[in-house]
This record gives structure tokens, C-alpha cells and sequence, in this order.
């Protein structure tokens, strides 16, 4: 679900092991990699009960829009398209890259379907209408969304402005990471072991850095890679 889609992206993966065990503990893996962020907030997971009925994806949309707020205050819009994004992880129900740029819009024609209808798009509507007919637009929109979010939740880290989806398993506390050699960025859980071990809570989709940015960023301004221990 939140691999990148761009295969051609070849510097988004360096040349480097992804994992190899700690000598005496094949229960370990240790992996060269960076800090993105903490997260300090989550969202409640999206279930079915959010996600196909009406009120329940205005329910979702605007508790996104207040975790989400601090992102880039005055620039309304920017925050938009960036959880319009988001809440679609990048692409359409059938898989298909989608540009922020369109997905904003989408978000608004689902809103205004949901405000008028009082009801979620059926799927059929997909054959019913033309690409070029608003029903169509947000009848795509909604169905990416159900398949991205469900059993899912938005998290933010206050310190870097990142915000992102992932799995309903992630908490407060956990961090956000890029491992070299991994297609996604991941979320890891601390251990209280006195070490620096985590466990692997799963990949998440952060608008912005799917396709190599922040390890361009990152080797740019010479910061150090860290290590992580695994379990």
C-alpha cells in the first residue's frame, strides 16, 4: 500500500545492506537509517462505520484538518492538498498515481456529494459517469480513501510538521524513520531495554517524501545516519 509508485526513482534506495542480524542474536536486525520525526498525535482508526456512511467522513475529514492545522498556519490551502493527498496515499482505487494538484479538488467534490446526498457515491457511479463529470471525480476519490484508510489513522509530529497515515497499530511516542533500502518510511517502536532497539510497527505514506526526498535532503545537509537495532 505505501510503496512508492515511481520504480525509476533509483536514488530513493542507496546501495546499502537493509538489515543483517547482530552477531550472537539472529532475533536482531540492524539498519543504517535516519530520523524523521516523533509522533505526539494520532487520529481515532478509520472503520467501516467512519468510512461508509455519510456523517462519518465528514466526522473524518475535520479532525484530519485540526490535527493538522499547525502544519503551515495562513496557508489553508497548502494543508488541504497535502491531507487530500494523504488520505488516498498517492493514488486512486484501482491503483493509479495520483497528482496532489487533483486530489484536492476530488476532496471538495466528495464533501459537496456527501453535504447534498447524504450519502457515500456507490461504486457503479465509477461506469455510470464520465471522468469529466464531478459525480465521477468524487465517486473515485471516495472509494480510494476507503481502501486506504480503513483499519488506518493519521498521525502528526509536532516537531517537524509531519503528518502522514498508517496503521491503526501506532502510537503516540512512536517514531517515524527511513531505513535505507526500504521502499517506504516506517514507524518504530522504542523497547525500555536501556539500548536503542526497536520494534517494527509497519510503512506509512508521508506526502512529500515517497519518492526520495528526504534522503536527498538528508545527505545534502551531511547529517549523520543512525543506527537502529531491531526486534
Amino acid at each position: 500500500m505505501f510503496e512508492p509508485n515511481d520504480s525509476s526513482a533509483d536514488d530513493h534506495i542507496p546501495t546499502r545492506s537493509l538489515a543483517c542480524p547482530v552477531s550472537g542474536d539472529s532475533d536482531i536486525l540492524v539498519v543504517d537509517s535516519f530520523r524523521i520525526a516523533v509522533i505526539d498525535n494520532v487520529t481515532s482508526t478509520m472503520d467501516r462505520q467512519t468510512l461508509y456512511i455519510a456523517p462519518g467522513i465528514c466526522n473524518l475529514v475535520v479532525p484530519a484538518i485540526n490535527l493538522i492545522g499547525p502544519v503551515d498556519p495562513g496557508n489553508d490551502y497548502k494543508i488541504s492538498e497535502s491531507l487530500a493527498i494523504t488520505l488516498v496515499s498517492g493514488t486512486s482505487w484501482d491503483n493509479q498515481l495520483l497528482s496532489p494538484a487533483d486530489t484536492m479538488p476530488a476532496l471538495l467534490q466528495l464533501l459537496d456529494h456527501v453535504a447534498k446526498m447524504k450519502t457515500v457515491p456507490l461504486k457503479h457511479g465509477l461506469a455510470q459517469y464520465s471522468k469529466d463529470d464531478s459525480r465521477w471525480v468524487a465517486t473515485n476519490y471516495y472509494w480510494a480513501m476507503s481502501s486506504h484508510c480503513l483499519n488506518r489513522r493519521l498521525f502528526f509530529a509536532s516537531s517537524s510538521s509531519t503528518f502522514g497515515l498508517g496503521l491503526l497499530e501506532m502510537q503516540v511516542g512512536d517514531i517515524v524513520a527511513i531505513i535505507f533500502g526500504c521502499g517506504a518510511p516506517v514507524i518504530l517502536r522504542p523497547l525500555v531495554t536501556g539500548k536503542s532497539e526497536y520494534s517494527f510497527v509497519g510503512c506509512c505514506f508521508i506526502d512529500g517524501i515517497m519518492y526520495g526526498e528526504a534522503t536527498r535532503q538528508h545527505k545534502a545537509m551531511g547529517k549523520e545516519d543512525v543506527t537502529f537495532y531491531i526486534k
